[in-house]
């Protein structure tokens, strides 16, 4: 408690989130929203991407693994809804879609995620979700105006 009143707990909370900057990017990856928030609550980068990795993002992961609540987490905190990883332009929608998390792909259509963002191979979120069979998904993207 000495160490709350005195300010100190916030102060090493925040030197946390500086020296374990993949932290937040392993917290989604995990699913554990409880983490991701007090990350970023200590002023973790909600973009942030692991050192010499390829450019996923925190909700990249949370996307891809299907993590609703770590992936809302982020959203609410400002996360690039469209940020692209490097070596195949896959974004969180792109993920998301294509593996099946419906309630994530939602999450991300109403950030404003571009729903018809083409990896650099020419393949948009619909396109993989239809090409894994994700059905409900694929309705779900061509009633927000995905092709």
């Amino acid at each position: 408690e000495m160490l709350i009143e005195n300010g100190v707990a916030e102060d090493l909370k925040t030197v946390g989130a500086q020296m374990a900057p993949d932290a937040l990017v392993d917290a989604a990856e995990k699913g554990d929203a409880k983490m991701v928030r007090e990350l970023l609550a200590a002023g973790a980068d909600v973009n942030h991407t692991k050192e010499g990795g390829d450019g996923s993002t925190a909700l990249w992961y949370a996307a891809l693994e299907g993590h609703l609540e770590a992936a809302q987490a982020l959203i609410d905190a400002g996360a690039d809804v469209d940020k692209e990883e490097t070596m195949h332009g896959w974004t969180p929608l792109y993920m998301a879609a294509g593996y099946g998390h419906l309630e994530i792909v939602k999450a991300l259509v109403g950030a404003k995620a571009n729903v018809n963002k083409a990896n650099n191979y020419g393949y948009t979120p619909l396109k993989f979700a239809i090409n894994n069979n994700q059905t409900s998904v694929a309705e779900y993207l061509k009633s927000v105006g995905a092709r």
